[in-house]
């Protein structure tokens, strides 16, 4: 069945990075909660809270497998993200994509080194809110 898996995923960054993806970690918009309670409201009675005013664009943290001779981006650097998901439907010309701008916060710069285990790379992404994050469904 497609789409039940994340095999089929692409990542691609405007700027030319390509890696070899393992992993791609969730994509979550958060917006704060402000606690809006009185002091006249009972005790026993909830709080009372509203939405905050924006909405954070949220972070993607992706494991890479190691390639020597591909340094990874750099730290800070605008970007732009495009990650097609696997099509849920067979039919479909390509899957739903997430997009936007941002820029790297963090990355591993050598892998941990081990006997019978891949050389990975961790890349964590944080948009920055200037283009999206937008979701495109599959077409």
């Amino acid at each position: 069945m497609p789409g039940f898996t994340g095999s089929g995923a692409a990542v691609t960054f405007a700027g030319g990075f390509s890696g070899k993806y393992r992993e791609v970690g969730e994509a979550v918009n958060e917006v704060e909660v402000v606690d809006s309670t009185t002091l006249d409201i009972a005790a026993a009675s909830f709080a009372i809270n509203i939405p905050g005013d924006n909405p954070s664009p949220g972070q993607i943290r992706f494991r890479t497998r190691w390639v020597g001779a591909t340094a990874p981006p750099a730290l800070r650097t605008i970007d732009t993200l495009t990650i097609t998901l696997p099509k849920g439907v067979t039919a479909s010309g390509n899957g739903a994509i997430v997009s936007g701008t941002g820029y790297l916060i963090s990355r591993r710069i050598m892998p941990n080194l081990q006997r019978n285990q891949l050389n990975e790379g961790e890349l964590v992404w944080q948009f920055n809110g200037g283009t999206g994050p937008t979701y495109a469904v599959e077409a």
